[in-house]
């Protein structure tokens, strides 16, 4: 239970990081360009983009998934220089945990900002697929395509 106070305390600090905000509306706007580039009958397109279900959530996820590299790389960078650079974390530390407990907690903390920024994306590409798409709609990639594609990037980069 300790875990999830820590995992909550360190997404608010990561939502208050200026480098995973700009990183962060900076992949959503580009990935609505695309969404909408590709999913919108006003450009000519290739036959797979609008033929297989799937095609948009593929595209938009696998181009977050670079985007979710850029902002690991800078989290990399940031983690240890802002817990001891800014003293971050006395506030967390009033409490007793345990190593194991901290460790967890900023890890799900990590995993609980990448999900909602993949939740965004989806619901992005959902609205512009399902709305203004000319191609058939199916609920599953939807579902599945952040299990397979993004999950196990994130987990790496958390790593």
């Amino acid at each position: 239970m300790k875990a999830l106070q820590v995992a909550k305390y360190e997404m608010k600090l990561l939502f208050r990081s200026w480098g995973v905000r700009v990183f962060a509306v900076l992949g959503l706007v580009l990935i609505g360009v695309l969404a909408v580039g590709i999913g919108t009958p006003v450009v000519r397109k290739p036959y797979f983009f609008f033929a297989l279900s799937g095609s948009l959530p593929l595209n938009s996820i696998k181009l977050f998934n670079v985007f979710q590299g850029i902002i690991a790389a800078f989290l990399a960078t940031e983690f240890f220089k802002r817990d001891r650079g800014h003293d971050t974390n006395e506030v967390a530390f009033v409490r007793s945990f345990s190593n194991l407990e901290y460790v967890v907690g900023k890890v799900l903390g990590i995993l609980g900002v990448f999900f909602l920024l993949n939740l965004g994306v989806m619901v992005l590409t959902f609205i512009v697929h399902f709305f203004f798409s000319g191609s058939v709609f199916a609920l599953g990639p939807y579902l599945i395509y952040p299990l397979l594609y993004s999950l196990p990037t994130v987990l790496f980069m958390v790593g």
